[in-house]
């Protein structure tokens, strides 16, 4: 069986109008008659019509995806972590996705390369233990990106640091 995913153009040739109405009445646009919009709608639901995301994000210039990047995900710590990520982006028109780095920084390097090809919306990255060079993020940022580092520092990254202090936690604790 052939999937076939169906266009405005689809539903505009059923309907006998413009692609442009069709895209219109999908954005209840006030300058067109109720009764078409209705009927686009209706045509749009029948036909399983699904707006293309891809098309969507390149007229906007962006998607609505952020990375999350860690060493590793089977321990506690970043699997708690991206559970929160997840529970805040909930709320929201934004997915996420992960990426593992193994704790390489080569690994690293290549996510991050890959990422700002696909235009990502932003990164949130706890860095590998083995990252001492930031020119990689550094790029990404050029492109005017939101970038987060968590979890392990870049010391003179200019960049938005969700960071704690263990010495000074530990000191207050004991």
């Amino acid at each position: 069986m052939k999937k076939v995913n169906v266009t405005i153009k689809d539903i505009a040739k059923e309907l006998n109008v413009s692609a442009s109405t069709v895209s219109r009445a999908l954005k209840d646009y006030s300058g067109l008659k109720k009764e078409t919009i209705k009927k686009v709608k209706a045509l749009a639901k029948r036909m399983n019509y699904r707006p293309n995301l891809t098309a969507i994000n390149l007229l906007k210039k962006r998607n609505n995806i952020i990375a999350v990047i860690v060493p590793e995900i089977n321990g506690h710590f970043y699997s708690n972590v991206v559970t929160g990520i997840q529970d805040v982006v909930d709320s929201t028109d934004y997915n996420i996705i992960i990426c593992l780095s193994n704790e390489s920084y080569r690994k690293e390097v290549a996510i991050i390369e890959n990422l700002s090809r696909a235009r990502i919306s932003g990164i949130l990255v706890a860095p590998s233990s083995t990252t001492k060079k930031f020119n990689h993020f550094k790029r990404f940022q050029k492109n005017g990106s939101p970038l987060v580092i968590f979890d392990r520092d870049c010391i003179g990254l200019d960049a938005n640091k969700v960071l704690v202090d263990d010495y000074s936690g530990a000191f207050q604790a004991v």
